[in-house]
């Protein structure tokens, strides 16, 4: 377990490579880091052209970036997910046959919120954001 945590941090490729790394976390997590980097992003060049961040622009780069980056993973998956369930490995350790194996991949499941449920997220993550702010 040390070893991965090690490599991990120290790894050259996923420094140089981080995308690399973001798209092994999932669409949740992919769609975080996007919103990270947006808002990051906005608030460094606010603060170098104007010399004052506006966290309205921030909060808008957030939600953009993220949303970016969730409709891009799910393109993504789409794309270059496997369109069928039987996947053909080709010739495997001299094998006469093509080796086909079933996929074990699936999609995640739908998040389906009531409406009580997606104000009060909504209302915890503005109450995070100005806790963050300040």
């Amino acid at each position: 377990m040390g070893g991965r945590a090690v490599v991990a941090f120290a790894d050259p490729v996923t420094f140089f490579l981080p995308w690399a790394k973001i798209a092994k976390v999932g669409k949740l997590g992919s769609s975080a880091i996007g919103a990270g980097i947006a808002s990051a992003d906005m608030a460094l060049y606010e603060y170098a052209t104007h010399g004052e961040v506006t966290p309205n622009n921030v909060l808008f780069a957030a939600g953009l970036g993220g949303a970016s980056s969730f409709a891009g993973t799910l393109l993504n998956n789409k794309l270059y997910g496997p369109k069928d369930k039987n996947v053909n490995l080709g010739k495997v350790d001299d094998s006469v046959e093509d080796v086909i194996v079933k996929s074990s991949a699936k999609d995640e499941a739908v998040i389906k919120l009531t409406l009580k449920e997606a104000e009060d997220l909504d209302d915890a993550t503005l109450k995070l954001h100005h806790k963050t702010m300040l």
